[in-house]
């Protein structure tokens, strides 16, 4: 086992999900100043998610050429340039298109981090430590989550602007980089063999569920402060406030299950899982909102434990397995940011939220289908 290049792969997650998950935050602000609605603000997530679609079909041939660790260095380079692009045409008026301009680049760099820090995990922990470890990578999305709109909440109070807020997160990733700069590379190789081949009966079903999935947590990430704020008429502290308390519940279950091996089957979990998010989201639209943060719970250990189940289930295919399984989660995440805008402007912001609802659904009826 490889910690130093495990405890990379945590730094490198750790610093993403500091910039990503304070993008939903930042939304209002960002449609207020370039007084644009929804369906243009959508932009903002859905070309960062295409791009990183878009690196994730070519991963296999960059991470031959870069190595895994490399790639990892230049994913961290480049959210350092989208910050800074953020924050730089964010103080434009009219600078939308240079504004967006960061998240192409924050994209290019996710679709190299999706792949190289759970191959990082995958390649270079034992049988045993899998799906612990990947709950240990995945809080730190979750730790992240929690403390982004902490760090905005504060930035905010101590006076500084929006804009400015993008400068001071480039420095995480500029860190990040230096520490890890002298990390030995490694190589990437997929034996092209019939019996390393994953039939599409195989991959297709699994890229359909993890991308359902990552989309109902994305849309409560990004979208639960709006949704709060117009459907519950929430102020914009405490809309902020229940989605700290969503983050904190999402890192505590990943940390739970970081340090505590459940003896449950893992796919009788993500059922388990499912079941309840897809509870919680009908509670929390059609009875109280006290019930969405809970989401945080329910979802937290569905992505490193089916990631833990995955590696273990299909050992022998996992490089490739988790490169297709990231193409198709990027590629559906394109998807749900531009379906949330276009349906929230022409249904209502409680139809576009209910896509949550549908997702899980779907995931539930997929693990219905699969074996242990």
């Amino acid at each position: 086992m490889n910690v130093f290049l495990i405890v990379f792969s945590y730094i490198a997650l750790l610093v993403f999900g500091l910039i990503d998950n304070s993008r939903g935050p930042v939304y209002p602000e960002i449609l207020n100043f370039f007084s644009i609605n929804k369906s243009q603000g959508a932009l903002f997530f859905t070309l960062s998610s295409i791009m990183a679609f878009i690196v994730n079909l070519f991963s296999s041939r960059i991470l031959s050429k870069t190595g895994v660790v490399n790639s990892l260095k230049i994913s961290l380079l480049l959210m350092v340039l989208a910050t800074l692009v953020y924050g730089y045409a964010g103080q434009i008026d009219g600078a939308y298109p240079l504004f967006i301009l960061g998240s192409i680049i924050l994209g290019s760099g996710v679709g190299l981090l999706s792949v190289s820090n759970n191959l990082l995990i995958s390649k270079n922990s034992p049988t045993h430590l899998k799906q612990q470890l990947f709950s240990g990578l995945h809080s730190m999305y979750g730790l992240s989550s929690f403390a982004a709109p902490l760090l905005y909440a504060y930035v905010l109070t101590s006076g500084v602007s929006w804009q400015n807020f993008f400068y001071i997160l480039s420095a995480f990733p500029l860190l990040a980089l230096i520490i890890f700069m002298r990390a030995k590379n490694d190589t990437f190789e997929i034996k092209h063999t019939s019996e390393n081949k994953i039939p599409k009966s195989i991959f297709i079903p699994l890229g359909i569920l993890l991308s359902f999935y990552v989309s109902s947590e994305i849309l409560v990430s990004t979208r639960l402060v709006i949704f709060l704020k117009e459907y519950w008429s929430f102020s914009s502290e405490r809309a902020s406030s229940f989605l700290s308390i969503f983050f904190f519940l999402l890192l505590s279950g990943r940390l739970s299950f970081a340090f505590i091996r459940i003896p449950i089957n893992p796919l009788l979990l993500l059922k388990i899982s499912a079941l309840s998010s897809i509870c919680l989201f009908i509670l929390g639209i059609k009875v109280s909102p006290i019930f969405l943060p809970v989401l945080g719970l329910s979802m937290s250990y569905f992505f490193p434990c089916s990631l833990g189940w995955l590696s273990n289930k299909y050992s022998a295919n996992i490089d490739k397995l988790i490169t297709i399984l990231m193409m198709f989660v990027n590629g559906m995440i394109v998807i749900i940011h531009s379906l949330f805008g276009i349906i929230s402007d022409s249904y209502g912001i409680v139809w576009a939220f209910s896509l949550g609802f549908f997702f899980q659904a779907l995931v539930l009826y997929l693990l219905q289908k699969q074996t242990r």
